[in-house]
């Protein structure tokens, strides 16, 4: 992995935001393809 630009604090932060509106953030990952980040969130609430 070649990381040349950003801060390195990108999934943390999504990962809270997420979790702060009641979804998850997991991964799939497979050496020599690749990590898959899937972030599921509730369906909205109805009015």
């Amino acid at each position: 992995m070649n990381k040349e630009k950003g801060q390195g604090f990108g999934l943390p932060v999504i990962k809270r935001m997420t979790e702060s509106l009641g979804g998850t953030v997991t991964f799939e990952s497979e050496e020599g393809k690749g990590t898959t980040f899937i972030i599921r969130l509730p369906p909205p609430h109805s009015s």
